[in-house]
């Protein structure tokens, strides 16, 4: 009702600046939270430390669970390799001509040469189009160069991770990175939104409310697992413009810096605002309520303030 309340207050041409989305676990509402800044071909130090804290809620069966002693190590090496991997210099993601009408499109209407090379990446691709303006389809485009955590699967086999782990074994017997693979692979079956290239997108909009209910139930340790993942991706797909530090750009190709300098003076300026309501639904899960409660400490120099609604003043940590 209060998107709807903004959007008819709103010139037409301004309307997609509200966003209402209700969150569904499909290919659709595919998020990749590996995805990073355009242009960049490795995560911020805030996004890479999110993401090992990510997988590492996905390695564990119950949320109040840490994960196994060790297994931190081996997911930020994980991380780090699988990023690697898919660089430039090194086994980037080849463009595939069809796999997208738009980007295909943007390509004929500024003169791709190469429309038929089967040698060509997608980060090719992308800076081709960034290059000539087209910056919403060139980030469109960087999707799908960017690795997924299926990708990681391959990645803790290779051998600088295997022969650091493949002798560490689990609480279940398993070795680490058997272990890792086994989980993923349930991840990879039962939460096809984390697993595809991104189709969700809020690039566009300056207020969205995402609806996790359909996706945020409580009860079993299945769904506690469920509501703690889209709490922590719902969280990562709104803020994860919020905490970019001009630092950054020194690690950026050197045509993106000068994009991401005035983008990161903009939003450092503004005053922003993240709202979690029915944070009771989180109460189980510490890796929600500890990124919560870093998020309320250091929010203020990034210009955020943190609102949690509840019900109830024991939905909430005494700290809070």
């Amino acid at each position: 009702g209060f998107i709807s309340l903004l959007q008819e207050g709103l010139p037409k041409e301004r309307r997609e600046d509200v966003v209402y989305h209700r969150m569904t676990l499909d290919e659709r509402n595919a998020v990749n939270p590996f995805d990073t800044q355009l242009g960049m071909r490795v995560p911020t130090k805030l996004h890479r430390s999110f993401l090992i804290n990510f997988i590492s809620l996905l390695l564990v069966d119950h949320i109040e669970d840490r994960p196994f002693e060790g297994m931190a190590s081996m997911v930020s090496m994980i991380v780090d390799e699988t990023y690697q991997r898919f660089m430039d210099s090194e086994q980037p993601k080849l463009f595939v001509p069809g796999s997208d009408p738009v980007v295909d499109e943007a390509l004929r209407r500024h003169g791709f040469p190469e429309m038929t090379s089967a040698h060509i990446s997608w980060w090719h691709v992308a800076d081709f189009l960034f290059e000539r303006g087209a910056i919403d389809v060139a980030r469109q485009t960087q999707c799908y160069a960017m690795p997924t955590i299926a990708d990681t699967v391959a990645l803790a086999n290779t051998h600088v991770i295997k022969d650091l782990f493949s002798d560490v074994k689990s609480p279940t017997g398993e070795d680490y990175v058997t272990a890792y693979c086994r989980l993923i692979s349930g991840v990879i079956r039962n939460f096809p939104t984390l697993t595809s290239i991104t189709r969700l997108s809020f690039d566009r909009s300056r207020v969205i409310a995402i609806d996790l209910d359909s996706v945020a139930k409580t009860g079993s340790p299945a769904a506690d697992k469920q509501t703690a993942i889209m709490y922590m991706l719902a969280r990562h797909v709104l803020a994860r413009d919020f905490f970019m530090h001009a630092e950054e750009t020194e690690k950026m190709p050197r045509m993106y810096a000068d994009f991401h300098r005035a983008r990161i003076k903009e939003i450092m300026e503004e005053p922003k605002r993240l709202v979690m309501d029915e944070f009771h639904r989180t109460s189980k899960s510490p890796a929600i309520r500890d990124q919560v409660l870093q998020d309320m400490r250091e929010g203020r120099k990034w210009k955020i303030h943190i609102s949690l609604a509840s019900q109830s003043l024991k939905d909430f940590d005494q700290l809070m």
